[in-house]
């Protein structure tokens, strides 16, 4: 589903764009690798998807380029000359693959717990069942 992943670009302190893809999954699923690993042929099919599409005007709609969550049309020539500079690059460089982590560790030792009603074990306040027996947690 697409509220499962997003994507952002930046541009580095060096002066080069990134694109970032994340998993927007709960605790992450993965998506995003397997987004990466098939980046190419992604890629292909979007570029393809833009020209072929059956709308006259440059802006585009919902299947090819219109983003539903923004107002300001998207033009079609662009998104073009967007994927195609993108497929150059996996075409023709190595883009470099970052997976960003975040060690929680001392988070969750500073965070209190609860015991779950049922079992005892230890639960975070904001977790929304038990890791242990799977008892839904009263809502705080």
């Amino acid at each position: 589903m697409t509220q499962d992943f997003s994507s952002a670009v930046d541009k580095l302190p060096t002066g080069e764009l990134a694109v970032y893809l994340y998993d927007a999954v709960y605790d992450g699923v993965g998506l995003t690798m397997v987004a990466y690993e098939q980046m190419k042929e992604l890629l292909q099919k979007a570029l393809e998807r833009v020209p072929s599409c059956d709308c006259e005007e440059d802006y585009g709609c919902f299947s090819c380029v219109a983003n539903p969550n923004k107002e300001r049309p998207a033009s079609k020539h662009d998104a073009r000359l967007i994927l195609e500079t993108l497929l150059e690059v996996f075409e023709t460089e190595s883009p470099r693959q970052q997976t960003v982590t975040t060690d929680w560790t001392a988070t969750l030792e500073q965070t209190e717990t609860i015991g779950c009603s049922i079992c005892q074990t230890s639960v975070k306040p904001t977790d929304r069942f038990c890791p242990n027996c799977g008892t839904k947690m009263a809502a705080a």
